[in-house]
């Protein structure tokens, strides 16, 4: 029996990225089509691996690693969040899929429902150690550093991920020397978040200070802040 006890996300998905199972169960439709736009971003520009069942991929953030197993139409897709053992993965995919493949037979499903999901569940719940409960917001950081992987890449937006994106501000401080000088306690909260991985929302969201009010202050340091104008997921 294979066995998986770190903090995961497991999408079962067709040919198309349209997600046919996922679990931990808790994550919203809008979030999961997101993270699914994503993976089949990620497998369009590795299709070349991804030929016969059991081609597979693997890609690594800086919050942790997706793997993609492929079945017969179908891939599967997990994204843990904790170091784990390559081969412990793939064999882990290898022998879920063996389990599902009479289950989930693409294009035949013509409806899923608790029953679908539940007879996955309890396979899925018969080859892990423990369910460890998997933070979206660990899923986000991850989800996020897997878009920039892409554009970098790819250098334009993914035709799968054009709705689910928007144009954003990100301010970078240039001079950091500025942070020890700086006596305000506000301004110095705003400045330090001036790291190129917040936009102006997200510094206004994590402080508590209105947009307006830090674009003033950071106009105050003309030649010290860089805007860098890129696109962000829209959650």
């Amino acid at each position: 029996m294979s066995t998986m006890s770190a903090k995961y996300l497991l999408i079962i998905m067709d040919e198309g990225g349209l997600p046919l199972y996922f679990f931990p169960p808790s994550i919203e439709s809008t979030k999961l089509n997101i993270i699914s736009a994503l993976i089949s971003s990620t497998i369009a520009l590795r299709m070349e691996a991804m030929g016969e069942v059991g081609s597979k991929i693997k890609l690594t953030t800086e919050y942790g690693d997706l793997y993609v197993y492929k079945g017969e139409q179908m891939y599967i897709s997990l994204i843990t969040l904790d170091k784990v053992n390559d081969e412990g993965v793939w064999f882990f995919l290898s022998d879920l899929y063996k389990k599902v493949k009479s289950i989930v037979k693409v294009p035949d499903i013509l409806m899923i429902d608790e029953d679908f999901s539940k007879r996955i569940t309890d396979i899925l719940m018969a080859s892990v150690d423990k369910v460890r409960e998997t933070a979206f917001e660990d899923v986000k950081k991850f989800s996020e550093a897997l878009f920039d992987s892409i554009i970098s890449e790819k250098r334009r937006i993914p035709s799968k991920l054009r709705k689910h994106v928007k144009e954003a501000i990100f301010p970078i401080l240039v001079d950091r020397k500025i942070l020890s000088k700086e006596r305000d306690v506000i301004k110095r909260r705003v400045l330090i978040l001036c790291d190129g991985k917040h936009d102006i929302e997200d510094i206004s969201h994590e402080t508590g200070v209105p947009v307006d009010v830090i674009m003033m202050i950071l106009t105050r340091y003309k030649g010290k802040v860089r805007f860098l104008p890129r696109y962000k997921i829209k959650w």
